[in-house]
């Protein structure tokens, strides 16, 4: 299948049910179902808004980068967190905008701030690009019954990012004495890895089974572990102490290795980047496109650092 990757440079912008014991048979059932083929991206397009973001340096590079990282990796992370019923959108909007913050989701558009990626923790921070796809992914809708909370969601994708994308990367440091398991996205997400690890290595496919189907409690750790979220935490501090620094590295603590093109059904392209003034482009950065090539090629290159 063809690719598409569209380039738009603009200065403004311009465009603006399961029961609960159903569910959880599903659950159980995931790991054993073959289930659909991953959903292949057709098209992949970038906006970048205004024209001090279109003139920072180096922005072109990093938005093609983030793009080749979304079209290779979505058809893994969709295969990764199927559940039946559930289809992603086969496309994806990256906007990178003049803004505070790292970046968020919403529906299949991706927002980055520019602030962000030019600073010294930004500049190599396609972990976090990894993260928002994910959230493209999952679309859990909005909090309510049955809803799974922020602080698991969050643990769910850094979980995700760091098991499957970037293993051999040191997360956060746990304060043994204050952290909680609802501190989110690192902190959840390791306690995560290691329930997988030390209790059932699906756990955190069922935690979004039930979230997608909104049937989400804390009880989904007894019915999975046997033991209540508590006393799994209690056990996970105990396994702190015994690694340095009390954080985890995927790779050494839990065998991670990543994915690559595990998942993958068909040779992704690789994706030639815009130049720093692409071609045809105004001063005021209103015209829009560049074209770019849909040549058949492998994955670029290892993983980038994490900040």
């Amino acid at each position: 299948m063809k690719h598409s990757l569209c380039f738009a440079f603009v200065s403004l912008l311009l465009i603006g049910s399961l029961h609960g014991a159903d569910v959880a048979i599903q659950a159980e059932e995931a790991a054993t179902t073959e289930g659909r083929a991953p959903v292949q991206l057709t098209n992949v397009t970038v906006i970048i808004e205004g024209e001090d973001v279109l003139q920072q340096p180096g922005i072109h590079a990093w938005a093609a980068k983030a793009a080749e990282l979304v079209v290779e990796w979505f058809p893994i992370f969709d295969k990764i967190f199927e559940t039946e019923g559930f289809v992603p959108s086969s496309e994806v909007e990256i906007v990178f905008r003049n803004m505070q913050g790292v970046a968020h989701a919403t529906g299949n558009r991706i927002v980055i701030s520019s602030n962000w990626i030019r600073g010294q923790s930004g500049i190599n921070d396609f972990g976090m690009v990894a993260h928002e796809l994910i959230h493209v992914i999952q679309r859990y809708g909005g909090r309510g019954p049955g809803g799974i909370p922020f602080w698991a969601m969050e643990g769910v994708t850094d979980f995700a990012r760091h098991a499957y994308y970037e293993p051999n990367v040191l997360m956060r440091p746990v304060n043994l004495e204050r952290a909680r398991h609802t501190d989110s996205y690192q902190i959840t997400g390791g306690f995560f890895m290691w329930i997988e690890h030390a209790y059932d290595d699906q756990f955190v496919h069922r935690l979004h089974t039930h979230a997608r189907h909104r049937t989400w409690s804390d009880e989904v750790f007894e019915r999975y572990t046997g033991k209540d979220v508590e006393t799994l935490w209690a056990e996970y501090i105990e396994f702190l102490r015994t690694i340095p620094d009390t954080r985890i590295l995927p790779s050494r603590d839990f065998g991670r290795v990543g994915l690559g093109n595990t998942y993958l059904i068909s040779p992704q392209p690789s994706i030639t980047p815009p130049t720093e003034r692409p071609a045809g482009a105004s001063a005021s950065g209103r015209t829009s496109e560049v074209p770019t090539g849909n040549r058949t090629g492998g994955r670029t290159g290892g993983r980038p650092a994490a900040n």
